[in-house]
């Protein structure tokens, strides 16, 4: 049995970390200069990442496509073959969990 492939893992090998442009001879990063702001966002996307990973598979499945996909509910209910009314819970349990593993200073 085939399994779709987990859109988290898809969307992480998709987003490059970062990557240069050469122009002119020079290496310009077209993130701009690395400094301990965008480190500290590099560390606060990694706890989320690491947060939506630990959901259970439905919850963490539905989350992504609502929240990174943008996908209405009815979409998501019709492409997972779930009520609504699920589709609505698991996204409102997702970002509980979420939101307790980041507020949570203790995990990695």
């Amino acid at each position: 049995m085939h399994l779709p492939e987990d859109p988290i893992e898809k969307s992480a090998r998709d987003v490059p970390r970062h990557r240069d442009t050469v122009t002119e001879g020079r290496a310009i990063s077209i993130h701009g200069p690395r400094t301990a702001g965008s480190a500290s966002r590099d560390e606060e996307l990694g706890r989320l990442t690491r947060a939506i990973q630990a959901l259970p598979e439905r919850c963490r499945q539905v989350l992504t496509l609502r929240k990174i996909y943008g996908l209405s509910q009815r979409e998501i209910a019709t492409r997972l073959g779930l009520p609504e009314s699920t589709v609505e819970a698991e996204v409102a349990d997702g970002v509980r969990r979420c939101a307790r593993f980041l507020s949570n200073p203790g995990q990695p």
